[in-house]
């Protein structure tokens, strides 16, 4: 497991058994899930966290990390990136999101902002880099060329953070039992 550094105001950590409550408080808030899939009940969120929790142990940077305030330690949301579901062959997905109180504040931004810096930086290990990433001039096949965002093409404000981003919508593609959903991609910067 890698973690991206701190940032200006936000830090990553692994998800843990102590994060139910707001795990539960995001994923039975309708607001907060749906753009992402359906609300889910107590069941529901311990199985979601517990994903996260193991996805903390695939090979870096993958897996979804707990998004915290420096200030108080208080866990905002979650960031990660992951191969891309539903299309894995197309490459890795960035993925966030954030408790509705944390709406607003750029925190998304900021997340996301690092958690790419810390793909393009680590690169991906083999086995998920086929037809994705490439060797650069020292051999490296590990270099992720670019991540993408599947995003609903009604979620206004993640459609926002991947433009911040400087992501590029690159089409619209079928979601098995959710619709279509407008794909983004960031390049990686030479």
């Amino acid at each position: 497991m890698s973690l991206p550094g701190n940032t200006e105001r936000l830090r990553f950590r692994r998800f843990n058994q102590n994060d139910l409550d707001t795990v539960f408080s995001w994923a039975s808030d309708e607001d907060v899930s749906r753009f992402i899939g359906r609300v889910l009940d107590d069941d529901g969120s311990k199985v979601l966290l517990q994903r996260w929790i193991a996805s903390m142990d695939e090979p870096a940077p993958l897996g979804r990390r707990a998004v915290c305030r420096i200030e108080d330690d208080v866990l905002v949301g979650y960031c990660g990136l992951w191969p891309l579901p539903n299309y894995p062959e197309r490459g890795v997905e960035l993925s966030y999101g954030l408790g509705k109180a944390w709406w607003g504040r750029g925190y998304a931004i900021e997340a996301a902002r690092a958690m790419l810096a810390h793909g393009f930086k680590e690169g991906c290990t083999e086995g998920f880099t086929q037809g994705f990433a490439h060797s650069d001039a020292h051999g490296d096949a590990s270099r992720l060329d670019e991540i993408l965002a599947a995003i609903h093409p009604d979620n206004s404000g993640s459609l926002a953070v991947a433009q911040k981003l400087g992501m590029n919508y690159v089409e619209d593609i079928d979601w098995p039992g959710y619709g279509q959903v407008r794909l983004y991609a960031k390049k990686r910067e030479e």
